[in-house]
């Protein structure tokens, strides 16, 4: 059985796809920063069994402990990069503060966790990592200047880990999403 481990996964695109993997019969560990509860209790509501630890991706002590963890459980063969902030502001309003906010979480929490994962993928010849993005990395809209930079960087980022692990038999992609039902991350 294939183990995935999804960050972000309090929000909207993951309780998309959570119900989904878990029928694929894929085992199931989840991060979340703050949504702790609301998760646990989807779970508990879709009757999906997943390992479910809270840890804020931004602190690279807590990556560290999340990842003893997931190494415990034997390790993740997918990793689902979700977790991600938006901030809407016109370039001319948006603060040097809150470009970096959104680099943090968009750009180096997947750099963090993509990072940490590897040595397993690489040492058993087979890993998944796909980062999710966004449709405005390519195609910005009024008022997402910082949210498409960090995730244009994110973007070309994974391109460069896809190259550097390929012949390791791990691969590296994103998706870009556009706007859904399902809401943001």
């Amino acid at each position: 059985m294939k183990t995935i481990l999804i960050t972000g996964a309090g929000g909207g695109i993951s309780r998309a796809i959570i119900p989904l993997l878990y029928k694929r019969g894929y085992r199931l560990l989840l991060t979340t920063k703050s949504s702790i509860n609301s998760l646990t209790s989807f779970l508990s509501e879709e009757s999906i069994d997943a390992e479910v630890f809270a840890a804020d991706l931004c602190d690279q002590k807590q990556v560290d402990v999340l990842f003893d963890w997931v190494n415990d459980l034997g390790g993740a063969d997918v990793l689902i990069n979700n977790a991600g902030v938006a901030h809407a502001a016109p370039a001319w309003k948006l603060t040097v503060e809150q470009m970096h906010d959104l680099f943090e979480t968009n750009f180096y929490t997947a750099v963090r966790c993509t990072q940490k994962v590897l040595t397993h993928m690489r040492e058993q010849n087979f890993g998944r990592i796909i980062c999710v993005s966004s449709v405005v990395a390519h195609k910005p809209s009024f008022g997402t200047s910082g949210y498409a930079a960090s995730k244009s960087a994110l973007e070309g980022y994974v391109r460069g880990v896809a190259i550097d692990t390929a012949s390791k038999g791990v691969t590296a992609n994103t998706i870009a999403y556009g706007y859904m039902k399902a809401g943001m991350l």
